[in-house]
């Protein structure tokens, strides 16, 4: 039986664990090219930014991340818009042994475009982590680990619509339609949610695994937790 019942009720909570359990091993597998990428490539050390995840910042710097962000999940979104009509297409009783090729050409190129913008995502990532671990004389692999609190939220928001076009793929149209939809709305309020954590506990647990003040972070920035 489909995720959604003829009468349109929302997927039952068995399917949203799924979407979300593929969307955390997206995430987990992301992060993990990320820090691994930061370990190995060689980068000239960089002051870290004066704002989150470093220092606390204010509403707007939340505002900004969102944004950014929502952008983010947006481009996912709309990938999950092209494999449903890319589906359509490809079960269409009538289409023709060429209009079934473009199908799958459609099918390759979306794909090469998510894997293409993901791997630029994590390679300036990777890049400003390198580059501020340098600086502050901590390992990627450290600082990485107090990214964590908002990471893990944000790219799972950011995914959970490829997971849930993922596990809906043989649902039929309108189970995928209505899981994209669902996925994107609970994704927006996490996307704030890591937003917030992003700008106030972030900086604080930064503070604690890397004392960025006093490794020469801005003057204006909080003292180490051990400090205060």
């Amino acid at each position: 039986m489909s995720t959604f019942e003829a009468t349109g009720r929302i997927a039952e909570p068995i399917r949203f664990g799924r979407w979300l359990a593929f969307a955390a091993l997206f995430a987990a597998a992301f992060f993990a090219v990320v820090v691994v990428t930061a370990v190995t490539i060689n980068v000239t050390p960089t002051h870290p930014i004066e704002g989150p995840p470093f220092l606390i910042g204010s509403f707007s710097d939340v505002l900004k991340i969102f944004s950014r962000n929502f952008l983010v999940l947006t481009l996912y979104a709309m990938v999950g818009v092209a494999v449903i009509v890319l589906r359509r297409g490809a079960a269409s009783g009538d289409a023709s042994r060429r209009e079934r090729l473009v199908v799958k050409a459609g099918g390759a190129i979306v794909a090469a475009i998510v894997l293409g913008a993901a791997a630029r995502q994590a390679f300036v990532l990777a890049k400003m982590l390198a580059e501020f671990s340098g600086y502050l004389g901590e390992s990627p692999i450290r600082m990485g680990l107090a990214l964590v609190p908002h990471a893990a939220i944000e790219l799972s928001a950011m995914f959970l619509p490829l997971g849930a076009i993922l596990v809906e793929r043989r649902s039929g149209e309108e189970a995928m339609r209505r899981a994209l939809a669902i996925s994107v709305a609970i994704a927006i309020p996490l996307l704030m949610l890591a937003a917030v954590t992003e700008v106030y506990v972030s900086p604080k647990v930064m503070a604690a695994v890397t004392c960025p003040a006093a490794a020469g972070g801005a003057a204006s920035g909080p003292s180490c937790l051990s400090g205060q």
